[in-house]
């Protein structure tokens, strides 16, 4: 079964591609089925987002679509950037962002500096059937950027009972843990249960 994974974000694709590993599952990319619309992001829920891009994509190339939208909620920042994360200082980059990040949260210890990865997945399929998948991770902000793994606000994203933040992690752990990775957890079940049903027709 072919699917689409409705990014542009090629350490999403990467990542998610390793999750379907084993379900024999095609995952196919934006570029592969010719998309290049541009999907304003501008719900105010992961799952809305994600929901609009899985539609949208599954309409245009008539294929199974599966979308994510995650951000990161910083307690010392009344829980935000949140669904706002990619669009968090737009005039600077994750690097700049992790910098400021760390920079305004100095003083600061414990529970002050907690953390949460949160993600949404959307499946839509042709037929119109919509299906809904979330996950979360907890953590806290480190404080300096560590590790060359991953994308976004991995480098600041520590895990205590690892010693190490998502910028460190081997993927194979990250894969096991992470906030996407709980939300495909349930995803998974999905997939192969519209695959397997793909296959009976």
């Amino acid at each position: 079964m072919e699917i689409v994974f409705a990014t542009k974000n090629e350490g999403k694709l990467k990542e998610f591609k390793q999750l379907v590993k084993g379900l024999d599952i095609y995952v196919l990319s934006l570029n592969d089925v010719n998309f290049d619309g541009e999907i304003p992001e501008e719900a105010t829920t992961y799952f809305e987002n994600a929901l609009r891009k899985a539609r949208e994509v599954s309409m245009f190339c008539k294929r199974i679509a599966v979308s994510d939208d995650s951000g990161i909620e910083i307690l010392a920042y009344n829980n935000g950037p949140g669904v706002r994360s990619a669009r968090f200082l737009p005039e600077l980059t994750y690097k700049q962002k992790n910098k400021k990040i760390i920079l305004d949260l100095e003083g600061t210890s414990g529970n002050e500096r907690a953390a949460k990865y949160k993600c949404a997945i959307a499946i839509y399929t042709p037929e119109g059937k919509s299906f809904h998948c979330n996950g979360e991770c907890e953590g806290v902000i480190s404080s300096e950027p560590k590790g060359k793994r991953g994308f976004g606000y991995d480098p600041i994203f520590f895990l205590p009972e690892y010693g190490k933040t998502f910028a460190e992690l081997p993927v194979k752990i990250k894969n096991q843990i992470s906030h996407r990775a709980n939300a495909f957890k349930k995803a998974k079940k999905i997939l192969t249960d519209l695959k397997n049903a793909d296959t009976t027709k």
